[in-house]
């Protein structure tokens, strides 16, 4: 489903790559639904505990703010930890 697929994130000179490998097929008859379950619930669990989510169609952002990049760092990587658990 989402083979040969890459997300790239860049800030300053630090790069990340990252090879995709889960998802639901695009045009399939279920996967607006299995998004909209999934979604739903990651938005709930992010937003209750304090963390700026939002989802629109098929993209979903977490969006971290601040004037001190170390902060803000370790913030996002506690609601990346959360989103994976």
């Amino acid at each position: 489903m989402l083979s040969n697929r890459i997300a790239r994130a860049n800030t300053g000179n630090t790069s990340v790559e990252v090879h995709l490998w889960k998802g639901f097929p695009q045009g399939g008859v279920l996967s607006a639904l299995m998004w909209i379950l999934v979604a739903d619930g990651l938005l709930r669990i992010l937003n209750e505990a304090g963390y700026f989510a939002q989802a629109f169609a098929d993209d979903f952002v977490i969006l971290g703010v601040g004037i001190d990049l170390s902060t803000v760092c370790s913030l996002m990587q506690a609601a990346i930890l959360k989103l994976e658990r």
